[in-house]
């Protein structure tokens, strides 16, 4: 028996011994029912560590990312960023001065004061959050001020590349917004900010 069985096996016996609930040793069997692990505990040293370790790890960032994408596409605020954020992992974006990268933030998670989101405060349906800075009557969301907003016309001719918003689309989109380029999302930054200003005007 190696040393990780013999301590682990110890550890059960004294457990099932003392019939008492030892906190670090129920939350150990906690985490192998999880993973379908459940035999493990009654028999610990049987296995390796090492493969234990990584099962156990596997496992459980599996469950995590699936979880995690679940809630992204069952949450109503994440209509736009199920589409370019598709794994829990760090944006390179927010590596830029903070002055860069929390409009964008802001924008990306829907912490912001369009009408897609302000009308949800107001309980007003999807379909009514109209855009108040054009006559367009088209729903006031993250596509449109990126991409279609008259208002935004002279901002996005300064700010935007022009292959974006050129028949623009949500693959588009994912692009500007996975953007690894410094320039570009300084750009797309300053855009946003002007698109804050402007609303808060209306």
């Amino acid at each position: 028996m190696n040393r990780f069985g013999l301590v682990s096996s110890f550890a059960v016996a004294t457990h099932k011994a003392n019939g008492l609930e030892n906190v670090w040793i129920q939350n150990v069997k906690n985490i192998l029912n999880k993973c379908g692990l459940t035999y493990i505990f009654e028999n610990p040293q049987m296995y390796n560590r090492e493969w234990l370790v990584s099962q156990v790890e596997q496992t459980l960032t599996d469950q995590f990312i699936q979880g995690w994408q679940s809630d992204i596409v069952n949450s109503s605020k994440a209509l736009y960023y199920r589409h370019f954020k598709q794994m829990p992992t760090f944006e390179n974006y927010l590596l830029l001065p903070k002055s860069i990268y929390y409009p964008i933030l802001k924008f990306r998670t829907s912490n912001h004061i369009l009408p897609i989101e302000t009308g949800r405060w107001q309980n007003i349906l999807p379909d009514n959050r109209i855009c108040k800075l054009c006559n367009s009557t088209q729903i006031g969301d993250e596509f449109h001020y990126l991409f279609r907003c008259q208002a935004l016309s002279i901002q996005r001719l300064s700010f935007i590349p022009k292959q974006y918003y050129t028949w623009p689309n949500l693959g588009k989109m994912k692009l500007l917004m996975n953007s690894k380029k410094a320039n570009q999302l300084k750009c797309l930054s300053k855009f946003l900010v002007q698109l804050h200003n402007l609303l808060l005007k209306h």
